[in-house]
């Protein structure tokens, strides 16, 4: 994770909560709950802290469930993201050989691509452009 997704500017200058602290702020919620069952758990007896115990586990249960999840949506969206950047850095690459081809005098943008996608077999002769 990157820094730039860990934090964000609103329109208005100010810091935004970003996915990354929403998700550590949901964390912080649930390890809140199982905290206050604990201390109820602590004082009660009986029944009473017998359910307590069933809904602090069960509250820890949903805390990983849920937090996994979130966390790897996060991931897969990371993921996703840096492979558009991959593909727009790829195109701009692309873009600039045949900008550069098409700027030489003499030179044919289908002769360039040829040569530059299959450079181990023989090179196609480069023609000159017709006006």
């Amino acid at each position: 994770m990157n820094e730039e997704n860990k934090t964000g500017n609103g329109a208005n200058g100010a810091a935004k909560p970003t996915p990354y602290q929403n998700l550590h702020e949901l964390d912080a919620h649930f390890n809140g709950i199982a905290e206050k069952l604990t201390n109820m758990a602590a004082k009660a007896t009986g029944d009473l802290k017998t359910e307590i115990d069933g809904r602090i586990a069960t509250a820890k249960l949903l805390r990983h469930q849920v937090i996994g999840l979130v966390a790897g949506r996060l991931a897969d969206f990371e993921t996703k993201q840096a492979a558009r950047k991959r593909g727009a850095e790829a195109f701009a690459a692309f873009t600039s050989v045949i900008q550069t081809a098409a700027k030489k005098p003499g030179c044919s943008i289908i002769n360039t691509l040829q040569n530059l996608f299959q450079p181990n077999s023989r090179k196609a002769p480069i023609e000159p452009q017709s006006g």
